[in-house]
């Protein structure tokens, strides 16, 4: 049976990790990430705003994510440290496909690339219109 990451948890990651705190934001984003100009974010856009995202939190430059590292992300945004500690460990759980207690760049954009892009991709053309780019909560 395939596991489902309560929304809540999963927004809380992957919000924190491509930038994307809320609608305002999101549309800041998408021109941001739209390099070409075309009016659409394809994967290939889409990843390298999330890559150059995922590195600023890389704070050994490791190429992955640690726990303290995933942590320290999210320590300003107001939320109890144990609500963080289990988000992080939550997350980890489902995303390091390697189980070494890290998410690499490799592992979060082979997930993030099925399980986010994807699922945002509502007409599967392998672009996100700005409306597709809107962060869904029913997003697996």
């Amino acid at each position: 049976m395939k596991k489902r990451l309560p929304a809540a948890v999963l927004t809380l990651l992957v919000a924190g990790l491509t930038g994307r705190a809320n609608a305002q934001n999101q549309k800041t984003i998408f021109d941001v990430a739209d390099t070409n100009h075309d009016g659409y974010v394809d994967l290939a856009e889409h990843n390298t705003a999330n890559y150059k995202s995922f590195k600023k939190y890389d704070t050994n430059g490791d190429d992955a994510l640690s726990t303290p590292e995933m942590i320290a992300k999210f320590k300003n945004e107001g939320l109890p440290q144990t609500e963080i500690a289990r988000g992080v460990n939550a997350n980890l759980m489902l995303m390091d496909s390697n189980k070494d207690g890290s998410l690499s760049w490799a592992e979060f954009k082979a997930w993030y690339e099925v399980h986010m892009f994807g699922a945002m991709d509502k007409n599967h053309d392998g672009m996100l219109s700005r409306e597709e780019f809107i962060l869904n909560e029913k997003a697996p």
